[in-house]
């Protein structure tokens, strides 16, 4: 069986590659950029912020855009990284290539951030463009961060010595409730983050590559299994909140996914505690286009103050090379997106980043481009 679609998935690459991709967002979406007509990400008319990580002043929330939806947020010196990767195969590779982790690009990807601040990394599912370069992020760049990963995952990573005793499956134990962010002496940090419960869309065409789980623990080097052994496992989104400076509070909430769910799925349905709403949603534009009524529903359900737009550029191509939309994302797609986010969210109160960004961003939103750093703060009148 898995031979079978292993065959149908290699049979579809060479149709993928003649889908080509788009890479431009109209200006009526991208008003920040205003004058300089569309906002080519191939050609962008701004330069990513310093890799270097802005000084954030005590109640400003500090967002880095990683790539393949992966998230870093900081707040109170403490951070958390979400689904980091880099190490972007080619296409061709993906039926049959190895797990190797492309040690120059994580340098890359990950230069400029301080991240012994790093407590915790968490990705919502197992396909290799979230999992494939933990093993090196987690014991190179963040030794002190704790890993939270779907059971496929934790069968994943059992194969990675120096991880052991440090992988938490979110389908375990401390998988329920919050989870807080614990400095080196088990001090709880303005952190904490909670599972919701969601489902992956299809890649193309109703087709979901890497769907199932890994069932028993992985044995042998990580770089000798291959990309497509990594499964899927069952698929979460996150709430995360950042805390007042004595925890007591709730001064900005998150939703945060790293896959675009069916309209009936990723929902929080989850007693928080209190009647904080949503700061930010951070929402994967890959693949929307394959599940009905999505984004709207979403956004329906959070009412977000400001929309982050991520996983749109193609996790197939070299992070050095100028960015474009993942296959089948063409520019409508994308543009379309931003058409349907904007007869939701017209009227809201909504509230745009701190500073500058490179990509299109409004008051609404924001689709920054790979690297990029964005600063929000609390609601006004929010008690920091």
């Amino acid at each position: 069986m898995r031979g079978r679609r292993s065959r149908r998935l290699a049979g579809l690459v060479p149709l993928l590659l003649l889908c080509g991709c788009g890479h431009t967002i109209r200006p009526e979406f991208a008003p920040n950029h205003a004058g300089q007509g569309a906002f080519d990400f191939e050609r962008p008319p701004c330069s990513v912020a310093s890799a270097s990580a802005p000084k954030l002043a005590a109640d400003e929330v500090g967002i880095r855009y990683l790539g393949a939806g992966g998230l870093y947020v900081e707040w109170r010196g403490a951070a958390l990284l979400m689904a980091p990767y880099f190490s972007n195969p080619r296409l061709l590779r993906y039926p049959l290539g190895r797990l190797v982790t492309d040690e120059a690009a994580v340098r890359r990807g990950l230069g400029g951030m301080d991240l012994s601040r790093v407590r915790a990394i968490a990705a919502g599912h197992s396909h290799y463009d979230h999992l494939g370069d933990l093993p090196l992020v987690a014991e190179t760049y963040a030794p002190g961060a704790r890993v939270y990963v779907n059971a496929s995952g934790a069968h994943a990573l059992a194969s990675v010595p120096a991880l052991a005793g440090r992988v938490a499956s979110l389908e375990g134990g401390e998988g329920w409730g919050w989870i807080p962010l614990r400095d080196a002496d088990a001090n709880a940090l303005p952190i904490r983050f909670r599972k919701v419960v969601s489902a992956h869309a299809p890649h193309f065409w109703g087709v979901h590559a890497g769907k199932g789980e890994i069932e028993k623990d992985w044995t042998g080097p990580w770089e000798s299994h291959r990309l497509r052994e990594l499964r899927e496992g069952h698929t979460f989104a996150f709430v995360i909140d950042l805390l007042s400076e004595d925890r007591s509070r709730t001064v900005f909430r998150i939703y945060y996914q790293d896959a675009m769910s069916p309209p009936d799925t990723g929902i929080p349905r989850l007693d928080l505690g209190d009647d904080h709403g949503y700061d930010l949603a951070v929402l994967c534009m890959a693949s929307y286009y394959f599940v009905r009524r999505q984004p709207e529903t979403i956004l329906g359900a959070l009412h977000p103050r400001h929309v982050l737009v991520t996983h749109y550029e193609d996790f197939f191509r070299d992070t050095r090379k100028p960015v474009r939309f993942v296959a089948l994302l063409t520019d409508f797609r994308a543009n379309r997106f931003f058409h349907r986010m904007r007869q939701v969210m017209d009227g809201w109160d909504t509230e745009g980043p701190e500073a500058a960004v490179c990509g299109p961003s409004s008051r609404s939103w924001t689709m920054p481009m790979p690297g990029e750093w964005v600063r929000f703060r609390p609601a006004h009148g929010a008690s920091v």
